[in-house]
């Protein structure tokens, strides 16, 4: 985020003007803004190979906010969602990114398999988690009661 020198709004790093007062901002903010944006998600991408999901997210999250424009933030939030297993939101973010670059075949393919993941995963029956249930406990009586059955004879 950039703040304005004279109205102090912060604004995000793909504005050039501020949202509130119409000044331009000072391209040296706005470099100062993108390198501190790169190292944060240098570090996200790292959080994210460690399996720290949840800090990686917190991460993409406030680096989407500084620049929404960003190619590498909106893929460090897809994938991040893809890990959490929450596909409609990584399906979203790979949305934008490919709106933000349509040429790139790579991203194309990504979305496409996050969309087939969903399909695929809307399509499944679902689990009756409630017989899942009582299975298991029936199941746990009986072997509890068979374990003690022996000890009476």
């Amino acid at each position: 985020m950039v703040s304005c020198k004279h109205c102090a709004t912060p604004n995000s790093l793909d504005s050039t003007f501020c949202k509130r007062c119409g000044t331009s901002l000072p391209e040296e903010d706005i470099k100062a803004g993108e390198v501190k944006l790169e190292a944060m998600l240098a570090e996200g991408e790292s959080a994210l190979n460690e399996g720290k999901t949840e800090s990686a997210m917190a991460i993409a999250e406030t680096c989407v906010l500084a620049n929404p424009s960003s190619v590498r933030a909106l893929s460090l939030k897809s994938m991040c969602h893809e890990r959490l297993g929450h596909i409609a939101d990584a399906l979203e973010a790979a949305e934008q990114i490919v709106e933000l670059n349509p040429d790139s075949e790579l991203d194309k393919i990504r979305r496409n398999q996050l969309r087939n993941s969903l399909l695929q995963h809307a399509m499944a029956p679902p689990v009756n988690k409630q017989r899942a249930l009582v299975g298991a406990v029936a199941r746990s009586r009986f072997a509890f009661r068979w374990e003690r059955l022996p000890r009476l004879w």
